[in-house]
């Protein structure tokens, strides 16, 4: 079994998209699995939220939903968890272009510092995606994070054909994304 916990930032689409790779079977398979997220409730412990319909009669705080609103500023991690939403809304279809084109896309991406040696020598697109997610995870600043897309995307637009055509499409949902 395998859960899942998680909470909607404001703009950010409330669905899991997930590829389970099933090895060692006869035919090897990948499960995808597409879920909205169940609505849960939170504990209400901030002061600046009405808490009086929200307590049982010894006054203890019970469950209920608050809402906060934001300072303006981007959340960093709303803005990786959308280009992850692109990147899996997509993964059928970006799958199938970077099938053709394995060996080159991962030789750009070393090149750029994208992946490690170890993943350009026997890249796959589920590692390929993992390394780009997992170097977006140590990135603290906004104008990094848009340097690294940027990056990923320019070397996938260098491999041409329908990679290139893919970093088109990524650069466009990113973009869109990004303005909801």
């Amino acid at each position: 079994m395998i859960s899942v916990y998680g909470s909607p930032a404001p703009g950010t689409e409330a669905m899991l998209h997930y590829a389970i790779p099933i090895e060692g079977v006869v035919h090897p398979v990948t499960i995808f699995i597409h879920r909205s997220l169940r609505t849960t409730t939170t504990t209400v412990t901030t002061p600046s939220v009405d808490t009086s319909d929200t307590t049982t009669s010894n006054n203890r705080p019970t469950e209920a939903t608050a809402s906060t609103t934001g300072t303006g500023t981007v959340d960093l991690d709303i803005v990786k968890g959308k280009v992850q939403s692109v990147l899996m809304k997509n993964q059928v279809a970006l799958k199938r272009a970077f099938s053709l084109s394995l060996g080159d896309i991962s030789d750009e991406l070393l090149q750029v510092g994208i992946i490690s040696k170890s993943v350009q020598e026997s890249p796959s697109y589920d590692d390929i995606i993992g390394s780009f997610l997992a170097g977006l995870t140590f990135i603290r600043r906004q104008s990094e994070l848009n340097k690294e897309c940027d990056t990923f995307l320019t070397a996938l637009s260098n491999v041409g054909g329908p990679v290139a055509r893919a970093a088109g499409m990524l650069r466009e949902d990113w973009e869109q994304a990004m303005n909801m």
